[in-house]
């Protein structure tokens, strides 16, 4: 501070004097800082762009993730869905003439599913059969066929060849027991016999299956099929196939199926009754269950 005479002091012209000697480096440093400070602005707000880019990848990975498929529905269907069928290995049965027939037998093992479509063919020597369309119910054990397929080599083996599947989950299934032998709701067979002779126009000497078939249900069937088979031992021997229309209810009736040759006589024949009364379409009346249990 100056005296009162308008003088500077000693302090005041010693800062003078360093101010003329030093304002070039103290300008200097001010630049510096303020240069270092815009450095130091920059590079944290780069920093940041930085992070903000790599969470913006991240995000969109994320976004890309949860709009993506990424459960695995396969796993969730092999738990809650349908088990595959039991498949016996196909059987080559000679004919008199010079085709085979060939059989396999298949089971539904599923208590709460209706195979309500299946294609199957058959492989005998690189040569496959005719596509042919069935159904399994719940439980059900029948065979699969195919008659008089055009074969020469009597000895070869087969193989099923399953295609198309279509299920139907089944509401209610209180009526049948799928683990006990399956037949149909009160459709039952008795008096089964196998024995050999001619029928009343034919003298020739044929094997036949003759047994007596009950509706006892209060169902009028269109139509259903006795699978016939004869066992020699533990293995199939014959097989054939009959249909029958139009079951009343409480109907009995007396059926015979015949080969068109002899076979072996002490034959063990088995009847299997494949009638489908889960479907509307089959059942002419019915009282007691109404089959649209089947979503």
């Amino acid at each position: 501070m100056s005296d009162e005479r308008g003088n500077l002091t000693d302090k005041e012209l010693q800062f003078g004097y360093w101010w003329v000697e030093h304002r070039l480096k103290v300008k200097a440093g001010m630049i510096s800082f303020v240069i270092l400070l815009l450095v130091a602005t920059y590079a944290n707000v780069g920093i940041k762009f930085y992070k903000y880019l790599q969470g913006t990848a991240a995000h969109q990975q994320m976004i890309y993730e949860l709009s993506t498929d990424s459960i695995d529905y396969q796993a969730i269907k092999a738990v809650t869905g349908p088990r595959k069928i039991r498949v016996v290995s196909a059987k080559v049965l000679p004919n008199s003439s010079n085709t085979i027939d060939i059989v396999a037998e298949v089971e539904n093992m599923n208590n709460k599913w209706y195979l309500r479509e299946i294609n199957y063919q058959f492989e005998v020597g690189g040569m496959l059969t005719p596509s042919q369309t069935t159904y399994l119910l719940p439980g059900q054990k029948k065979y699969l066929y195919y008659f008089n397929f055009d074969f020469g080599d009597k000895n070869s083996s087969a193989r099923l060849v399953l295609g198309r599947e279509v299920w139907n989950k089944v509401k209610g299934s209180s009526h049948f027991d799928a683990r006990k032998q399956f037949i149909s709701p009160d459709v039952s067979v008795e008096n089964i016999i196998y024995n050999q002779g001619g029928t009343k126009n034919d003298e020739v000497k044929k094997s036949y299956v003759i047994f007596d078939l009950y509706n006892l249900s209060s169902y009028n069937f269109w139509e259903m099929n006795a699978q016939v088979i004869l066992w020699q031992g533990n293995k199939i021997a014959g097989f054939n196939i009959i249909g029958l229309d139009d079951v009343m209810p409480n109907e009995q009736r007396e059926i015979f199926v015949y080969w068109d040759r002899l076979l072996a006589l002490g034959l063990r024949p088995e009847v299997i009754i494949d009638v489908n009364h889960l479907e509307k379409s089959n059942i002419r009346t019915y009282q007691d269950i109404d089959p649209s249990f089947i979503r």
